[in-house]
């Protein structure tokens, strides 16, 4: 029953799109919902990843929108005019305001989600060998009342293979995305990782809350 209720969509990195912005590249790896556009803010979520090619760089303001940062190569240190400063190095993470005047030193590849209002976000590095790791989704506790639930599962490094309670199983390579939704909140389901070819694998595990608040449906 768990498992029918599910909804799974799967993002191939050849399938996103990369545009540029005067610091590098970034690209788009889910948006929600589907038919949103980035360009005109009218997004739930959205999860992309970038590569910064210059020294120092200032972020474009997003007025509205809370953003977590991870990088995934490199390292970067972001200022917050009049808030905070974070050094980070490969799989440390910042949350800040879109709002803040930011600005970026260091050329590195990170990964980002994206929040509007009524959404909350938490990111976590998992780093996956031969061995299957299991990995718990659910049952869910928030900062906020749950009304709908995500978790995005993204590979960074390698090639896994992605196993959810017998329902499904696919193989993630590097920059490919699976992302679950309809979740329960108040249940429980079990996913298995492996990596392949006797390499360790690094994926992104984003999960995502909505609330009845949420603006987007």
């Amino acid at each position: 029953m768990i498992i029918i209720s599910l909804s799974f969509h799967l993002s191939r990195n050849s399938q996103q799109h990369t545009s540029s912005w005067s610091g590098g590249t970034t690209t788009e790896v889910a948006i929600y919902p589907q038919a949103a556009d980035y360009s005109k803010r009218d997004f739930g979520w959205r999860i992309s990843t970038a590569t910064v090619e210059v020294e120092q760089s200032t972020f474009t303001p997003l007025p509205g929108i809370w953003r977590l940062t991870m990088v995934t190569e490199g390292e970067m240190t972001l200022q917050h005019e009049g808030h905070h400063q974070a050094a980070l190095k490969p799989y440390d993470q910042d949350s800040y305001s879109g709002e803040w005047t930011t600005e970026s030193i260091g050329k590195v590849k990170d990964f980002n989600l994206m929040l509007t209002e009524g959404f909350k976000g938490e990111l976590e590095a998992l780093h996956i060998d031969e061995l299957a790791q299991r990995l718990t989704l659910g049952p869910y506790l928030s900062p906020i009342a749950i009304t709908q639930v995500f978790e995005a599962i993204y590979c960074v490094d390698g090639v896994i293979t992605i196993s959810i309670d017998a329902g499904l199983t696919e193989k993630l390579h590097t920059g490919d995305m699976l992302l679950i939704s309809n979740l329960d909140p108040a249940l429980q389901i079990q996913a298995h990782l492996t990596s392949e070819a006797d390499k360790k694998s690094v994926v992104i595990r984003a999960t995502i809350f909505a609330s009845s608040a949420a603006s987007v449906k």
